[in-house]
């Protein structure tokens, strides 16, 4: 008994097509979550020099400088050091980031006490935890810390480096012309030419009497 095969028409693949396009959607790839003042661009280098650029106002302490650095993470992706931070430059930056300032002043950034021992009882607090742990057992104890200690100096370095980088690229200082005594101009800082000498043809006198005796 002959068998029949029942052909498929075109339609009824592309349906299917369509119905496991729609069951298994194509996943887009997300964007890099660096963006903006993130990028390493001379547009944004640009940018960071005019926001690091010296505006004279105090120092802005060790929390606010956190606060600043984790508000750029959280919008860029980058974590920068900005050591020797102001509280102007503070403030443009959280601006140009549209976050707002207003924490800067609160629960103790502004205090220096607060500062103090915030970071007194940092450190205190990982002392008593090493304590602990090579209370446990020093065998086991030792490597603990020792890891601990090694985060912390991968960190610091990291952060040496940013800070580096931002030395040389973002706090660089531009070249300004120098001042001089004859208004400010450097081409007439070159000294004088020298007269000619008496006689010359190139000396104006000398071509004008000589104009003047041809005439005659």
């Amino acid at each position: 008994m002959a068998r029949f095969r029942y052909r498929e028409p075109a339609s009824s693949n592309a349906f299917r097509a369509k119905v496991a396009h729609a069951r298994h959607p194509r996943r887009e790839r997300r964007p890099a979550r660096r963006a903006g003042l993130g990028v390493v661009t001379p547009q944004t280098t640009a940018a960071w020099r005019d926001l690091l650029a010296p505006d004279g106002t105090p120092a802005a302490l060790p929390y606010q400088i956190e606060y600043v650095r984790a508000a750029v993470q959280q919008e860029t992706g980058l974590r920068p050091s900005l050591r020797g931070l102001t509280i102007g430059q503070a403030q443009r930056i959280l601006s140009a980031l549209n976050v707002d300032s207003r924490p800067l002043w609160h629960s103790g950034r502004d205090s220096w006490a607060m500062n103090v021992l915030a970071i007194c009882g940092k450190w205190l607090a990982f002392t008593m935890l090493f304590i602990v742990i090579l209370g446990l057992g020093r065998a086991d104890g030792v490597p603990v810390v020792l890891l601990i200690l090694a985060g912390f100096g991968f960190s610091a370095m990291r952060r040496q480096r940013r800070q580096s980088f931002e030395d040389r690229y973002y706090r660089a200082v531009r070249p300004q012309p120098t001042k001089h005594d004859d208004g400010g101009d450097p081409r007439r800082s070159s000294p004088p030419d020298a007269p000619p000498a008496p006689g010359n043809p190139y000396d104006i006198d000398t071509y004008l009497r000589r104009l003047d005796d041809e005439g005659r």
